[in-house]
Order: C-alpha cells, then sequence, then structure tokens
C-alpha cells in the first residue's frame, strides 16, 4: 500500500472524526429529519439511565425502551455514573459508538478484503454528512450498527459464538438489527456450516431467554411498544422504500454504486448483497421510513467499496473515493456547522408539560437533572 496516500487517508478520517466533537449541544440539522424534533427521541431512549440514577429504578414513568431494548440504557447508565446526568453525556456516549463503529468496520474489511482496501472503505462514512448528524445526537440506531459491526468483526476471525452474542445485544440495542441475523448466517456458514448452525442457535437462545423473562414482569410496557413501533407502522411500503434511499445518503450511495461494478466479483459478494437485501425488505415492510433507518446501509456500503477496491487498481480507486467522499460531503458539513442553532435550549427553557408528550419530558431531565414525569403527570417546566 502507497504510505503516502495511506498518510492522507488517516488524515482526512481523522480530522472528519474530531470535526463532529463541537458544539455537541446543537439542535439536529433539519435537512436530515422528516418533520419535528428528532431531540425528543433522546429523552426517550435514555430514561432508564436517567430514571436509575436520579431515582434508583430503571423503570421511570411514561413510555418505555428499556424492557425490549436495554443495552443502551445501560450504557448510558455506565456513563451518566461517571460524568452526570447531562445531554453532553448523552450524546458524547453516541460519539463513541460511532468510533467504535468506523474501527470494527475497518478490522473487519481489513480481515475480509486487506488493509488497504479497508482504510478505503472507512473514508465514505467517516466523511457523510449524514452520519455526521446523527454520530451527535443520542439515538440508537448508530451503536446498533457499532454492535453489528462487532459481530460480523467476530464472524471474520470464525469466533460463531461470540459473533452471535455481540448480534443479539445489538438486537436489544435496537431490533431492527435482526435484519443482520441472516448475513451474519451466511458468513458463519461460509467458514462452516456447523458454526453457523451453533451461531445461530446461540443468539436464539440468548434473545429468547431475555425477551419472555423481561415480557413475564414487563407485560404491559411490551404491549405499549409494539403498539407504537411494529403494529401501528406494519405495512406496504416498498413503493416509498427506493426514493427515501437515495434522500438518506446519495454521496454513499453514489460512491458505493460505481465501485459495485468491482465487488460483484469478490468471494464475499453474498454477505454484503444479503445485507441490502434484508435491510431494504425490512424497511420496505414499514409504512413510516424515517432517514435514519436507512443507516442500516452502512456496513454493507463499507463492504461494497472495500471489495470494489480490492479487486481494481488500488491507488487510482483509493483517490477516487477520497476526492468523492470530501467534494459530496464537505459544502454540506460546513453549511451545518457554520449556521447551528440552540433552540432546544430555548424550548426547555420554555417547556410546558400540557404542549409535549412524555418523550419531550425525558429530554427535558437530560438538560435539567431533574425527574421528569411522576404519577403520571409531568412535574418540571411551565405548568
Amino acid at each position: 500500500m502507497n504510505n503516502n496516500i495511506k498518510t492522507i487517508l488517516i488524515a482526512v478520517i481523522s480530522i472528519f472524526c474530531l470535526w463532529r466533537l463541537f458544539y455537541i449541544d446543537a439542535d439536529f440539522p433539519r435537512i436530515y429529519t422528516d418533520g419535528g424534533f428528532v431531540e425528543t427521541d433522546e429523552g426517550w431512549y435514555c430514561n432508564g439511565a436517567t430514571a436509575k440514577i436520579l431515582t434508583g429504578k430503571w423503570l421511570g414513568e411514561g413510555f418505555q425502551s428499556m424492557p425490549v431494548m436495554p443495552v443502551n440504557h445501560v450504557a448510558q447508565y455506565g456513563m451518566m455514573s461517571i460524568f452526570g446526568v447531562s445531554i453532553y453525556t448523552a450524546r458524547y456516549t453516541a460519539v463513541f459508538f460511532f468510533f467504535v463503529l468506523l474501527i470494527s468496520i475497518y478490522f473487519t474489511n481489513r480481515k475480509m478484503f486487506g488493509n488497504g482496501p479497508a482504510l478505503v472503505s472507512v473514508v465514505p462514512i467517516a466523511c457523510s454528512s449524514f452520519i455526521f448528524a446523527y454520530s451527535r445526537i443520542a439515538l440508537i440506531d448508530i451503536e446498533m450498527l457499532a454492535f453489528v459491526s462487532l459481530s460480523f468483526l467476530a464472524a471474520s476471525h470464525k469466533k460463531s459464538i461470540v459473533a452471535a452474542v455481540i448480534m443479539a445485544v445489538a438486537i436489544l440495542t435496537k431490533t431492527s438489527a435482526v435484519c443482520f441475523v441472516a448475513p451474519l448466517f451466511v458468513m458463519l456458514f461460509m467458514n462452516s456450516r456447523k458454526s453457523a448452525v451453533t451461531g445461530m442457535s446461540v443468539c436464539i437462545a440468548i434473545l429468547s431467554i431475555f425477551f419472555v423473562a423481561s415480557y413475564s414482569v414487563n407485560t404491559s410496557a411490551f404491549h405499549d411498544f409494539f403498539k407504537a413501533n411494529a403494529s401501528s407502522r406494519a405495512g406496504n411500503g416498498f413503493s416509498m422504500v427506493m426514493h427515501n434511499a437515495l434522500r438518506f445518503d446519495s454521496a454513499s450511495i453514489i460512491i458505493a454504486s460505481v465501485v459495485s461494478v468491482w465487488a460483484i466479483k469478490d468471494k464475499w459478494v453474498k454477505v454484503f448483497s444479503s445485507m441490502v437485501f434484508f435491510a431494504v425488505a425490512m424497511i420496505a415492510c414499514n409504512t413510516y421510513q424515517p432517514m435514519r433507518y436507512f443507516t442500516l446501509l452502512y456496513i454493507p456500503l463499507s463492504m461494497v467499496v472495500a471489495a470494489g477496491v480490492k479487486n481494481t487498481d488500488f491507488k487510482k480507486s483509493a483517490v477516487a473515493v477520497l476526492v468523492a467522499s470530501v467534494i459530496l460531503n464537505i459544502g454540506t458539513i460546513f453549511g451545518i456547522m457554520n449556521n447551528l442553532t440552540f433552540n432546544m435550549a430555548n424550548e426547555i427553557k420554555n417547556f410546558k408539560c400540557e404542549s409535549v408528550s412524555g418523550r419531550m419530558a425525558n429530554t427535558v431531565t437530560l438538560w435539567t437533572k431533574i425527574p421528569s414525569i411522576k404519577n403520571g403527570k409531568c412535574v418540571v417546566g411551565n405548568r
């Protein structure tokens, strides 16, 4: 691998990664959401951690996701126990998992495609203006992808049981990770039929034990969760999915599409093509398709780039991916950072309980360190 190219790639990746650390309390850029304040979900996904620290109980009041997806609550609890309850802690935890995602993608692709292609495959993700925005907010999509990537890293080293355990953790971070179970099986099967069966059995056993145990003591929370996130949104969304996919990160889609001409020659094509198929299929089964759902495509897109670079001239393809990634994203990121707003802080100051949902009330807790709901009623803000 050309050392000069390697140095340039690492420098660009580092600059774009560190860029997201500044002004972490800024509002989420509205160009990447279909409407409303995605910040309201931050409180929902962190309410287990804040409830445990502030009240001593894991399950606070209001809508609960912890009985179904407990991992982020536990992770946020660990970080908040050290750094305190704050929007900064919650969001920097998300940034941490973005770094984990990037590093695990690199090592996975290095094992599968080689060092040079792996380094190049990280560039579109590190430079992506879309994931730049979503890695700066305390949602769970990036964290889930980090565990999925770690699972495939273990699988690339033929550690089927470890891969299965981590995949179960990914699903318990966000249930949409289930779309990666079949691709993981494909990858393990390519190594060994026995390891594939063993791995899937372990994953299913872990999830079954957890969900049965959790459901038995949190039945109403399960029903509320699936009513809000499954039954009310299930439907035929196939007519929407391609249009929405192109909206989520056109830069990464363009780069991966061009490189895919050479990627289809690679032996791992079954793995990353199955990832794309199952991710798109699962999204298409929902009539609700916010842009962040398509972050599921980042891992297979990184593999497409790595496979394509591996099977063509490295120097030319590396330079092309680097230049395209920077040019297609840097203007948008500059625009985001030069037009930051801090309206959420004002929303919190003027917060009125009767005008918002419990999710927003939970978000208030992240900013104020005050339990937001008591006896079914909002207890913060102007009432």
